[in-house]
């Protein structure tokens, strides 16, 4: 049932011509929410955090799809991916973690990169083994 719901309002978006204010929306949502979640990490108790952010990772994986597939998003892809990696990295799902944080790293502008940057490489580091050599490797030459 909740994917025929999805499916019809998905189609009355797209008939009133809103579903990229809707999806834009969206997607700053979620980096707010994550952003406030990233601070959150070092002063809530793990099950307590991954219970609040847990349930949002498919909000994320479809804001971060939405805004990895434009530059012109690039601000807020950059800032999702560096504040959502966390959720990656402590649901143990590195893999698709660093697919995000690696796609998102090609919008940075360096060589002096924002504070959403460096939140972004810090994140990149915690998520490769060795993490150190990757993030410089994002940073030289990986974009």
């Amino acid at each position: 049932m909740l994917e025929t719901l999805r499916l019809y309002a998905a189609e009355k978006l797209a008939a009133e011509s809103e579903t990229a204010m809707i999806a834009e929306r969206h997607a700053r949502y979620f980096t707010a929410l994550f952003d406030g979640a990233y601070e959150a990490w070092e002063t809530t108790p793990d099950a307590e955090w991954l219970a609040l952010y847990r349930p949002e990772i498919d909000n994320v994986r479809a804001a971060l799809d939405w805004a990895l597939a434009d530059a012109e998003r690039s601000e807020i892809a950059v800032a999702l991916a560096g504040s959502a990696a966390l959720l990656w990295d402590k649901l143990s799902l590195f893999s698709e973690g660093r697919r995000y944080v690696d796609r998102a790293a090609k919008f940075i502008d360096l060589p002096q990169p924002s504070l959403i940057a460096a939140r972004l490489l810090k994140q990149a580091g915690g998520l490769w083994h060795p993490p150190i050599g990757r993030t410089l490797w994002l940073c030289s030459n990986g974009r």
